[in-house]
């Protein structure tokens, strides 16, 4: 018959938090979070948005040299610039010179007439739908109107992706999408910024917002010649470019073509701005481990065993025990020593989440005493003196006693903050 099992604890803690800031403990390459964002043109859905996401993705995950700079832990994501039906989306908002500027570029050479108003008068000028005269004068194509409630949506994701998720993000912004990118680099602190570059393909702008090279535009890209002929833009750099459609302008079947240059260019960019900002290695040394030992007298006729369970964001449970000694984030190290048993999860190993430490009496004589002790950053962060009235076997395995739960979360800083959690 089993017995319950009282436990005496001694606690060494200070509070509930049981250490902060301790050094960094993470490997560069499995603890970078980071994310790519396309940024659409102008003239797509949701749906074409996202299969050009999906083209992006695919290359760069199936490229070599991309895939050596990128971390384990990335993620691919839209930010959409909608497709507004009619003459809403060639004329957002009254005054938006920039994005009215650019629209009637993309309805004269698709040949749309807009509202039946002439798209140039006899000088060549652009007239809007009312008939007045589009702005086109020197530092227009900085960027300084577009519609705020969509560069809105793009900043949520942005910052979402920096702040909340803690990601180092490279936008690739395709068209019209690149004022989007220059406007919500420019609206981003400078910790976000210092996290994030661009790289910008058939870009219509005068520059790369985050003062780089970083873009790619053939000299036969219809809409891209039209725009230089009317403002200053950044020159063509990519040569001759396939026309699948006479316009030479689409993300999907001319830009990212593997039969042409531009694709590894725009790859290239990738790679140079993840190798901007992401983090410097990081060697996982003694003093950046997480340790659980447990030590206790009575030699070999005396057995306990130490159970740590890992609950691990976004991981499965995992049980690490004598049995399975090798759990996801950690592992026994030391089971054969008598009177001895150490769970360490290394600096490269260690994941965001809870961790229940249990204990079980497996054999020996009357009552036993043991000590767990926790070291973490260098230093001993939690000393617990356990007593078992007698050893149980079969409820070691089955159920051993949880006597601590820790926590590991992410300080802000590359670290962990240990925190004790009620069992």
């Amino acid at each position: 018959m089993l017995r319950s099992t009282k436990l005496l604890l001694v606690f060494a803690l200070c509070g509930s938090t049981l250490v902060e800031g301790a050094e960094a403990c993470r490997s560069a390459m499995n603890r970078d979070p980071m994310a790519v964002v396309f940024a659409n043109g102008m003239n797509n859905t949701p749906a074409t948005a996202y299969e050009s996401l999906l083209v992006l993705k695919r290359a760069v995950m199936s490229d070599e040299a991309t895939k050596a700079v990128l971390s384990d832990d990335v993620v691919f994501e839209l930010a959409f610039n909608p497709h507004e039906p009619g003459v809403a989306q060639y004329v957002q908002v009254a005054g938006q010179k920039i994005d009215d500027l650019y629209s009637w570029l993309m309805a004269i050479v698709t040949r749309r007439n807009i509202a039946g108003a002439p798209l140039l008068d006899s000088e060549g000028k652009i007239k809007d739908d009312a008939g007045r005269e589009v702005d086109t004068s020197p530092g227009l194509f900085h960027g300084e109107t577009i519609t705020d409630a969509d560069l809105a949506v793009h900043l949520r994701i942005y910052q979402r992706l920096l702040t909340e998720e803690k990601r180092r993000m490279v936008i690739v912004s395709h068209s019209q999408g690149n004022f989007y990118s220059n406007q919500a680099f420019e609206r981003l602190d400078a910790a976000q910024r210092n996290k994030t570059r661009q790289v910008m393909v058939a870009t219509p702008t005068s520059r790369v917002g985050d003062g780089s090279r970083r873009y790619t535009t053939y000299v036969n890209d219809v809409i891209m010649f039209l725009v230089r002929q009317i403002a200053p833009t950044l020159e063509a750099n990519a040569g001759w470019g396939p026309m699948p459609d006479w316009l030479g302008h689409s993300f999907d079947r001319s830009y990212m073509r593997t039969d042409y240059g531009a694709r590894r260019m725009i790859l290239d960019d990738v790679v140079a701005a993840f190798g901007e900002i992401k983090k410097p290695p990081v060697a996982p040394t003694a003093a950046q481990n997480l340790e659980v030992k447990l030590t206790w007298s009575g030699g070999a006729a005396t057995d306990l065993d130490l159970h740590v369970y890992e609950m691990l964001n976004g991981f499965s449970d995992q049980h690490v025990y004598f049995k399975r000694p090798n759990g996801r984030a950690g592992k026994l190290t030391s089971d054969a020593t008598p009177g001895l048993e150490t769970y360490l999860a290394t600096c490269d190993g260690l994941i965001p989440g809870r961790y229940a430490i249990a204990i079980a009496y497996m054999k020996g004589e009357g009552p036993a005493s043991a000590t767990l002790t926790v070291d973490y950053g260098g230093e001993t962060i939690s000393t617990q003196t356990i007593s078992f009235p007698e050893a149980d076997a079969i409820g070691g395995v089955t159920s051993p006693k949880r006597v601590l739960g820790l926590e590991a979360a992410d300080d802000g800083s590359e670290g962990f903050t240990i925190r004790k959690f009620e069992l």
